[in-house]
């Protein structure tokens, strides 16, 4: 059933209503047919339990079910994510989704309840974010986009999708690059050396990076090493030469204490002596950091009512970063209070107002 799950997905971003229910309505048959086989394997028809007894009391399922189920579950997120950032579907889609999904499943008698509406209480939740990512992928100001792909990486951790989190990890990886954000391209990369072991275990796939060089490490142990002299380099261009010692200090703890690799740990003690020389006569700014916090209907979704730090360029001032961010967004009205706006102005439309609809605090 899993292998189907594509073909028919496919079809139901149809833009036709009738066709989307009648489509969504077979992927659900899809999921109980799935439920259903697997209780027949945990509760054989020769332990007497009827079919409205194959569930345990409290509505729960045996891990049988729940296990048969995530195989179609993670073929549904699979599609889902190639489909929607190839193009297909829109909020309608999502709407008549969910909308057929649940009823589907509050019809349903065969204790799939449960499972079910978690399942698309999650693809729900998936499909929106989607959308929202796909929305401001070729905008030209890249700040809306890793927003979005924020988004998807906390939700991505808190379903505990690796595979995933991965995936718009490293496209946040490679927007900072691209814009010369070296510290935050380093800390991505730390992200996901974080997932790994000091281990000579094989690194699964759904672990390995997918950057130049990297994707031909078979451990575990290579992977997170190579990362680590990545996460360096990316320091070191920023430099920020502490955090670069922090990493060294682990690599060198390795080579020193657990592999006794005296080859690879003399070029590193040298490179360490050269961050500390660089720390005590080298030439940097201190960054600057700002808060800024958007209150508005006319900012999109993943904005409103939200407050982040941002780290200003080198040697930029507070006017400067505020011509930078009303330039980012020109409709915005700046606030200069910190206290937050007024249910009025949080909630004003850009028809009720003379000059815009959103505003920023900075501070």
């Amino acid at each position: 059933v899993p292998q189907m799950v594509g073909v028919w997905l496919q079809m139901a971003f149809v833009r036709d209503a009738e066709i989307q229910k009648a489509v969504v309505t077979i992927l659900f048959d899809m999921m109980r047919c799935e439920f259903d086989e697997a209780v027949a394997v945990t509760m054989p028809a020769s332990s007497g339990a009827s079919d409205g007894e194959r569930n345990s009391g409290d509505g729960s399922t045996g891990s049988g079910s729940g296990k048969s189920l995530l195989k179609m579950e993670d073929e549904l997120v699979r599609r889902l994510v190639e489909f929607i950032e190839g193009g297909f579907g829109d909020s309608t889609f999502g709407g008549v989704f969910r909308e057929t999904m649940y009823e589907c499943c509050l019809n349903d008698n065969s204790g799939l309840q449960q499972l079910g509406i978690g399942m698309i209480e999650m693809l729900t939740r998936l499909i929106n974010l989607l959308l929202e990512y796909r929305s401001v992928i070729f905008e030209a100001e890249i700040g809306n986009t890793m927003s979005c792909i924020v988004n998807l990486l906390d939700f991505s951790m808190e379903i505990g999708r690796k595979e995933l989190y991965l995936r718009y990890l490293y496209k946040l990886h490679e927007l900072h690059v691209k814009s010369g954000n070296f510290t935050e391209a380093a800390f991505t990369l730390k992200l996901h050396s974080r997932q790994l072991e000091w281990s000579e275990e094989e690194c699964p796939m759904h672990l390995r990076s997918p950057l130049p060089g990297l994707s031909i490490c078979l451990s575990q142990w290579e992977m997170k090493e190579a990362l680590y002299y990545e996460i360096i380099n990316y320091f070191d261009k920023a430099k920020m030469w502490e955090c670069a010692l922090e990493i060294c200090d682990e690599l060198r703890s390795q080579y020193a204490e657990e592999t006794y690799n005296y080859t690879l740990l003399t070029p590193l003690l040298h490179r360490m002596a050269s961050f500390y020389n660089s720390i005590l006569k080298g030439v940097r700014c201190d960054p600057e950091y700002f808060r800024v916090a958007f209150f508005g209907i006319q900012f999109p979704a993943f904005l409103q009512d939200k407050a982040f730090v941002y780290r200003g360029k080198e040697y930029e001032k507070l006017s400067e970063f505020e011509a930078r961010m009303l330039e980012r967004f020109p409709k915005a009205e700046l606030l200069r209070s910190l206290n937050r706006p007024s249910d009025e102005i949080r909630n004003r439309d850009r028809k009720s107002t003379r000059l815009n609809s959103s505003h920023i605090t900075i501070s």
